[in-house]
């Protein structure tokens, strides 16, 4: 896998979302000249670097979101060739999932232009269970270089951003006057479901239609 040095900067006192294990919160890169709005994703656990990495979900997330944009590929060569209605053909030439990609923190911590609020990341850190916390905390972190102390998940900020399709919901709150994006992604749902034979399915989108992230591939006959 190739990596690129990109330009990037994270806003701790910007969160737009707090999880169990893990936070989002605004960020930019910079890129051939252009600064593009970004959300990161950053793990709240402690990692013992002797024994872990922060690069575990990151990288996950990014074959997740890889294997899902090959279904979404396919589907929509499905649909340019079937009967389906013109705003449906036309709609899925615009739908795609956003890319995500992981960043290394930097090795120094602290950049050279700081706005005062890089220290908040560290505050609401939860302690794995049975840790050095001193070693935890970063006060002897050895061979920062092999294993950056912090990865962040850089996706592309989707404005409008909402939860689609969750699996929480009966029947997804689907309706015969749901809008075309809706009811399209639920199509592709089951097509990627009789596409493995019943093996696997995607569900779990968010975002603002025709951009779609966080897809979530289960496995419905694990072995």
């Amino acid at each position: 896998m190739k990596s690129y040095a990109l330009n990037y900067r994270v806003y701790y006192n910007s969160t737009l979302a707090t999880k169990k294990t893990s936070k989002v919160i605004e960020a930019e890169i910079y890129n051939s000249g252009e600064v593009y709005p970004m959300v990161a994703e950053y793990s709240l656990f402690w990692k013992n670097m002797k024994n872990d990495t922060h690069m575990t979900e990151p990288t996950y997330a990014m074959r997740t979101y890889t294997l899902s944009r090959q279904f979404l590929a396919l589907f929509c060569d499905t649909i340019r060739t079937s009967d389906a209605q013109p705003d449906q053909k036309q709609l899925d030439q615009k739908l795609r999932i956003i890319d995500g990609f992981p960043v290394n923190q930097d090795i120094c911590y602290c950049p050279e232009e700081d706005d005062g609020s890089s220290w908040l990341g560290d505050r609401d850190m939860i302690e794995l269970q049975g840790e050095d916390q001193e070693y935890c905390l970063g006060t002897a972190m050895p061979n920062l270089e092999a294993k950056p102390s912090r990865v962040f998940f850089f996706q592309e900020k989707i404005e409008g951003y909402r939860s689609l399709l969750s699996p929480d919901t009966a029947t997804y709150n689907l309706t015969e006057e749901s809008s075309t994006a809706k009811l399209l992604l639920h199509a592709f749902q089951h097509w990627v479901y009789c596409k493995t034979r019943g093996q696997m399915t995607v569900t779990n989108f968010k975002g603002n239609p025709p951009l779609i992230t966080k897809p979530k591939l289960i496995d419905l006959n694990p072995k």
